[in-house]
């Protein structure tokens, strides 16, 4: 008997407890407050404009190796590469160069995946800057920043 009071006591404590807690989040933003703030729209845009220079270790604009530059200045006689045939790296520039472009070229893909990588970035920026209501100037420049890498 002890024991089914106890159990019914027990319940009844967990029932009555905490119903409503409201708690002050110190360390998050809601994101319309937070991209509605100057500064908040500068980060927006700042990730956008972070993917134009890409990175060392993969492609960008003019990245270290398989880039947006080395696409159209190899494929064209802005820049030649001479062919030794002592590496594979050679033999990417030597197809571009030759406009014998396949589907698993990686100068290719990885500019293919770094444009649309940017694109999405972009549209994540125009998409949360149009919900917080920033400025129009702001959400224009994320629209002209997506249609760059387009």
């Amino acid at each position: 008997m002890k024991k089914i009071f106890f159990f019914i006591l027990l319940t009844f404590q967990f029932v009555q407890s905490c119903t409503k807690v409201d708690e002050n989040i110190y360390d998050r933003y809601a994101a319309d407050d937070f991209y509605n703030s100057p500064t908040g729209s500068d980060v927006a845009l700042a990730s956008v404009y972070a993917q134009i220079a890409g990175n060392w270790g993969g492609v960008g604009y003019a990245g270290a190796d398989n880039g947006w530059y080395d696409l159209n200045s190899m494929s064209s006689d802005e820049q030649v590469i001479p062919h030794r045939n002592t590496g594979d790296w050679q033999l990417d520039f030597a197809q571009l160069y030759k406009h014998e472009w396949l589907p698993t070229h990686s100068i290719v893909g990885n500019t293919w995946n770094w444009l649309y990588k940017s694109i999405f970035t972009a549209n994540l920026a125009v998409e949360q800057l149009t919900n917080a209501k920033a400025e129009p100037a702001k959400i224009a420049e994320a629209k002209v920043l997506r249609a760059f890498f387009y």
